[in-house]
C-alpha cells in the first residue's frame, strides 16, 4: 500500500542521532517499529527520492517561509508524539471486560507525556474514560479497549488536522500583504492578490470502494462541475447574450450525481448529509443507513443497488467518470471520527502553549463544522432524536460535514479568480512507463470533458474587446486621412492608404496575428451589445444557432460615442486596407525581376532576398522588410514561395 504522510518518513531517516534523542527516538529506529507508519509496509518512495533530500528540502522552505527555529522545533516535537502516540498499549481490567487503561510499561508513555505536556494520569483519564452528566456532576465511565483505541486514533487524526491547518494559516501569513512593507501613498492602490495551486486527487475507482474515494469522487463531481461552468457553459452564454453567431456545442453535465451526493433530490436530503444525519443520531448503524439509502434512491438515474449488493450493503454511483461499487461496511463510523470531549481537555490543559495553541485551533474549526452541520441538518424525524440525545457538539462533528463545508468554501474562492486547468492524463494503469495505452487515454478525455472544451476553445472567441477598449486600441488604424472615403465606401482613399501598409502586420499592431491575403476581419470579428469578439486562428462562426440576438441593451447610452457602431465602422475600414493591400500585390506570373540586382552588396545569406535564394521569380517591388515582433511571428508564406 502507501505510505503515511512523509514528513513521519522524514524524521526518522533524515534527522541527526542529537535530534532523534531530543524527540525521545532512538538513533536506530525505523518506520518499521511504529505503527503509523508501518501498516502499509511500504518505507521507501517509488521515485527512487531518498527522505534525506526531502527533509532538507523542508527544512529549507520553512526558513524560507521564516519558521523560526524554536518554532520548528516544537512542529517536529508534535510530529515526533504522533509516533509515540501510536505505540500507545491499552490493557483490560482484571474485574472487568468493558474497562481499560493505559500500560503504565510502555517505553512510549513518557515521552507522549513529555511531548505533550500532559501527565500520564491525564492521559489515561482522557482515554479510557467518557465524562457523563447526572444531576450537573460529571461522572466517569470506563471505556472498553476498543473503543479507547479509536480515542487515541481520533486523537492522533485531530491534532494533526490542527498541525496542519497552523502551517496553513502560517504560510498564508509569511507570504500575506503588508502594508508597512509599501509608502503611504501607496498603501490604497495595493491589494492582496494572490495565485493558488490547486492539486487534487484524481477519481479513484478500486475493486472495494469504501467511504474515502465516495469523499475523493465526490469532490471529482464538484469540481468538474465548475469546470464545465468555467470552460463550457459560461462561455457559450456569453454568445448567446452577445447576439453572436454560434453552434452551442452539448456536453454531459453532472448536476443530478451531485444531487444525490450532498443536495435535495427526490425530496429528501442527498446520500452525504443522509449519512451525517445517521451518525448525529444514537443506535444507528451501517445497515440502517443503507436501508435508507435504497427506501429514497432507488430508482435515481445515478443510482444502482440489485439484489447482490443490497444483501452485501453495497450500492452503485454512475458519475461522470463511469459506475463505481461502494461497499457502506464503516461508513457510520469513519464518518463519525469524532474526537471525546476528554482528549479535547487533555490539549487543553497542557504545559506546552504550542500544543494548547494547537487545541485552540481545532476548537476553532470544530465550531464552524458544528454551524454548517446545523444549518444542513435535513431529517426532521433524525434531528429531534438528535435534540433528545446526550451528546456533545464536539460528538456531533462529521467528517462529512467537514468535508462538505470545505469544498464549499474552495469552490467558491474559485469562483472569484480566473482559474487555468491543466488535466493530467494517465497512459496506463500499471503505473509502469513507455507504455500508452490509447482506449485508457481517449476514455479519461471523454470523461473529463476535455474534448469539449477543445471544441469550445478551437471555435470560440479568444479574444475579447469591450466597446471602449475596441476603439480606443484600433481607431488609429482607421482615422487616417483618407477615413472618409474609406468609410463611405470609396476605393480612392484605401488604395493610398495601401501602399504605406508593407511591412506592418495587418492589424497594424506588432503584438496581434497577421491576417491572412484576402482573409476578411468581419468573417473573424463579431460585435455584441457589449464588445468584440475574436475568434481563433482558422476556426469558423458558421454556426446554424444565431442565438438571442442583443439579448440587453447598453447599462448606459454614450452620448459622444457609440462605440459599438465605432467597433463595426473601424472593422469595415480595416476590411478595405487589407483588401486593397493584397489587391496591390502582384501575382509571381506577372513578377518581373528588379532593375538592379546590385542593390544587394552583401554576400551573406540573411542580407539576400527570399526570392534570390530560391532562384524563383523576383517580384517588382521592394521585398518587404520583416519586423520581428516578439509575441507572434508573421504567418504569411514567403514572396518565393507563393
Amino acid at each position: 500500500g502507501e505510505r503515511n504522510y512523509h514528513v513521519f518518513y522524514q524524521l526518522l531517516g533524515a534527522m541527526s542521532s542529537k535530534q532523534l534523542r531530543q524527540y525521545y527516538l532512538a538513533p536506530t529506529a525505523t518506520p518499521a517499529d511504529f505503527l503509523l507508519t508501518c501498516r502499509s509496509s511500504t518505507f521507501d518512495r517509488r521515485d527512487g527520492v531518498t527522505d534525506k533530500e526531502t527533509f532538507s528540502e523542508l527544512t529549507c522552505a520553512m526558513a524560507a517561509m521564516k519558521f523560526l527555529d524554536e518554532e520548528q522545533v516544537q512542529i517536529f516535537s508534535l510530529t515526533a508524539s504522533f509516533l509515540h502516540l501510536s505505540n500507545l498499549e491499552f490493557l483490560e481490567d482484571a474485574d472487568s471486560d468493558s474497562s481499560s487503561h493505559l500500560d503504565p510499561n510502555n517505553v512510549h508513555l513518557t515521552p507522549v507525556c513529555k511531548l505533550l505536556g500532559v501527565t500520564p494520569e491525564a492521559l489515561n483519564q482522557a482515554l479510557c474514560t467518557c465524562a457523563i452528566s447526572v444531576a450537573g456532576d460529571a461522572v466517569y465511565k470506563s471505556l472498553s479497549k476498543q473503543k479507547a483505541e479509536k480515542g487515541l486514533e481520533a486523537l492522533i487524526k485531530a491534532t494533526y488536522g490542527s498541525l496542519f491547518t497552523y502551517l496553513v494559516r502560517r504560510i498564508n501569513d509569511s507570504i500575506a500583504y503588508k502594508p508597512n512593507d509599501y509608502e503611504e501613498e501607496q498603501q490604497s492602490s495595493c491589494c492582496a492578490a494572490t495565485i493558488g495551486v490547486l492539486d487534487i486527487f484524481g477519481f479513484e475507482s478500486f475493486t472495494t470502494n469504501s467511504f474515502e474515494q465516495l469523499c475523493i469522487n465526490y469532490c471529482n463531481e464538484a469540481l468538474q462541475q465548475q469546470f464545465n461552468a468555467f470552460c463550457l457553459k459560461n462561455e457559450q452564454e456569453e454568445y448567446e447574450r452577445e447576439g453572436i453567431q454560434w453552434s452551442f456545442i452539448q456536453f454531459v453535465e453532472n448536476k443530478d450525481v451531485l444531487e444525490l451526493m450532498e443536495g435535495k433530490t427526490r425530496g429528501c436530503a442527498g446520500m452525504l448529509r443522509l449519512l451525517d444525519d445517521h451518525c448525529r443520531a444514537p443506535g444507528t448503524t451501517d445497515k440502517s443507513f443503507c436501508s435508507d439509502v435504497y427506501s429514497k434512491f432507488t430508482g435515481h438515474a445515478r443510482f444502482l443497488a440489485n439484489r447482490s449488493q443490497v444483501a452485501s450493503l453495497q450500492f452503485q454511483v454512475l458519475h461522470y467518470a463511469g459506475p463505481v461499487e461502494y461497499t457502506a461496511l464503516g461508513f457510520v463510523e469513519k464518518n463519525r471520527d469524532e474526537l471525546p470531549k476528554q482528549s479535547m481537555e487533555l490539549l487543553l490543559g497542557s504545559s506546552n502553549g504550542f500544543v494548547m495553541h494547537m487545541a485552540e485551533v481545532l476548537m476553532e474549526e470544530q465550531q464552524q463544522s458544528d454551524a454548517a452541520m446545523n444549518n444542513n441538518s435535513s431529517s426532521r424525524s433524525l434531528n429531534a432524536v438528535v435534540k433528545r440525545s446526550s451528546e456533545t457538539s464536539s460528538s456531533r462533528r462529521t467528517v462529512g460535514g467537514q468535508f462538505r463545508r470545505q469544498l464549499k468554501e474552495l469552490r467558491q474562492k474559485i469562483d472569484l479568480t480566473s482559474p487555468h486547468y491543466i488535466r493530467c492524463l494517465k497512459p496506463n494503469d500499471f503505473l509502469v512507463p513507455h507504455h500508452f495505452d490509447a482506449l485508457i487515454v481517449a476514455e479519461q478525455l471523454r470523461c473529463g470533458g476535455i474534448l469539449e472544451a477543445i471544441k469550445v476553445s478551437r471555435a470560440g472567441f479568444t479574444q475579447h474587446y469591450p466597446h471602449e477598449d475596441f476603439v480606443r486600441r484600433y481607431r488609429g488604424l482607421a482615422t487616417t486621412t483618407t477615413t472618409s472615403g474609406s468609410s463611405s465606401g470609396g476605393t480612392n482613399g484605401v488604395s493610398k492608404v495601401g501602399a504605406s501598409w508593407n511591412g506592418r502586420s495587418s492589424w497594424g499592431s506588432p503584438s496581434a496575428p497577421q491576417v491572412p491575403q484576402r482573409q476578411k476581419p468581419p468573417s473573424k470579428w463579431q460585435v455584441g451589445p457589449n464588445g468584440a469578439y475574436r475568434t481563433s486562428a482558422g476556426s469558423s462562426t458558421n454556426g446554424s444557432s444565431p442565438g438571442r440576438k442583443f439579448y440587453q441593451q447598453q447599462q448606459s447610452t454614450v452620448k459622444q460615442v457609440d462605440y459599438k457602431s465605432e467597433c463595426t465602422r473601424i472593422l469595415k475600414i480595416l476590411s478595405r486596407k487589407i483588401q486593397a493591400e493584397s489587391d496591390m500585390k502582384p501575382t509571381p506570373a506577372t513578377a518581373s525581376p528588379p532593375a538592379k540586382a546590385k542593390t544587394y552588396k552583401s554576400s551573406s545569406p540573411s542580407s539576400i532576398p527570399s526570392w534570390r535564394r530560391g532562384g524563383g521569380s523576383s517580384p517588382s517591388t521592394p521585398p518587404i522588410t520583416r519586423h520581428k515582433f516578439p509575441l507572434e511571428a508573421p504567418k504569411s508564406a514567403p514572396a518565393s514561395s507563393r
